[in-house]
């Protein structure tokens, strides 16, 4: 084999192992992990932020220890420090929560289920997450509530149902607003909770849907269900 031949080939071989490496640390880092096939080259007199080298690609964790989060960006050598936290360099990513447009529902049903988590969150985002949602919640008012939403529907829409569970159907629940913190792709939902001034002895189960654009929503798994009295936190 001609000594050309076996530079491409070697040349070939590190591209490809080079590509392998980049892709499992792109992955941890899209779900904001620290990268496993990097080396540290820089730390931060700021609690923790830091610099990481890998194969042709450079890792940047954030530190904010005021709210105690971490924020992880991967990009070439040549990607600069800017700290998002920092409120003097924002970079486009503003640290604070903007609103969304959203249309909402408010259900009630009578269903009660033991031990149950109030309040919990299903994102729903296909026909195959409702139908599976319809056996978790077996009720007929949402089944009725449901027949609205097709699979054209999820092309472009994302379905978030807050899931309360009452001691009394008198009290009510709705969703006030929404909003998104872009810097840790987390959305927020703050409702609003009235509580009857004399209560009934019937168990409840709010379901309160929230139809956000799927662009919007993004690949948000992080939701905070919250209140003006922090019930929910």
């Amino acid at each position: 084999m001609k000594t050309s031949t076996k530079i491409i080939v070697v040349l070939g071989i590190l591209i490809i192992f080079g590509m392998i490496l980049f892709a499992i640390d792109f992955i941890r880092v899209d779900n904001n992990k620290s990268p496993i096939l990097c080396i540290q080259v820089k730390s931060y007199e700021d609690g923790g932020s830091s610099e990481y080298i890998g194969f042709g690609y450079k890792v940047i964790k954030y530190v904010d220890l005021e709210n105690n989060k971490e924020l992880y960006k991967i990009g070439t050598y040549f990607m600069q420090f800017n700290n998002p936290f920092d409120k003097d360099i924002l970079q486009g990513i503003s640290p604070t929560p903007v609103p969304i447009t959203f249309s909402s529902k408010s259900i009630q049903t009578h269903i009660y289920i033991d031990n149950f988590n109030s309040p919990s969150v299903d994102i729903i985002k296909s026909l195959s997450d409702l139908k599976k949602y319809k056996v978790k919640y077996n009720d007929e008012t949402l089944y009725s509530s449901f027949e609205k939403y097709s699979e054209s529907y999820f092309n472009n829409n994302v379905l978030v149902i807050v899931n309360i569970q009452e001691s009394s159907g008198s009290n009510t629940n709705k969703i006030d607003r929404i909003t998104k913190d872009k810097a840790f792709n987390r959305i927020d939902i703050f409702l609003k909770r009235d509580i009857a001034e004399i209560g009934t002895a019937d168990m409840a189960m709010w379901h309160l849907l929230a139809e956000i654009d799927k662009n919007v929503f993004g690949s948000t798994t992080d939701i905070e269900v919250l209140d003006s009295t922090t019930m929910y936190q």
